[in-house]
């Protein structure tokens, strides 16, 4: 019975994939997309991830999926969609378990973007340390106080994530906070 309904779901999205855009405007393929990506019982996720090439570049798409994805499907977005601001953090915001880790999907030019990283940062409370932005980040902003402080303070565990400078520091911070006490 699995099998049956696995091969069944697998078919459906496999006839998605092969559903493509016609020209330039909001055609009748577009819209099916948008529906099977808005209808409760699927997997925006899924979809996107099956969907054709075309579809992964329409930002209306990828930002439908993405929010009813929890910010996933960014990670099948079109590269020039992961460098789009607005998706990026749209898929942060949407991410219930602590936004930061979607950042990881963001393209590297995001990924030096002073503001958005701290936005990823604020929204990483309860993420796995390993999807923590800080991981993803540029070694210059591993080793900008200011992020690296946001970080700690969100969550202390992200530490090895930054420069060996900044390490250093908080290493001299607590043998002088020892000899303090």
């Amino acid at each position: 019975m699995f099998e049956e309904k696995y091969l069944k779901y697998k078919k459906k999205y496999l006839n998605l994939k092969k559903i493509n855009i016609s020209g330039g405007g909001f055609d009748i393929n577009k819209q099916k997309i948008l529906d099977e990506i808005n209808d409760e019982k699927n997997d925006a996720y899924e979809i996107l991830k099956e969907a054709d090439v075309s579809f992964r570049n329409d930002k209306e798409v990828v930002l439908a999926a993405i929010e009813k994805s929890e910010g996933l499907a960014l990670e099948f977005a079109s590269d020039e969609l992961k460098s789009d601001i607005e998706v990026v953090k749209t898929a942060i915001q949407q991410d219930v378990d602590g936004g930061g880790g979607r950042f990881m999907y963001a393209s590297e030019d995001l990924k030096k973007d002073f503001d958005l990283v701290m936005f990823a940062i604020q929204h990483s409370q309860n993420i796995d340390i390993q999807e923590h932005p800080l991981r993803f980040v540029s070694e210059e902003f591993k080793n900008n106080p200011e992020i690296v402080l946001a970080s700690v303070e969100a969550n202390h565990q992200v530490i090895p994530f930054a420069s060996e400078t900044i390490k250093k520091i908080i290493k001299i911070y607590r043998i002088y906070k020892d000899i303090r006490i």
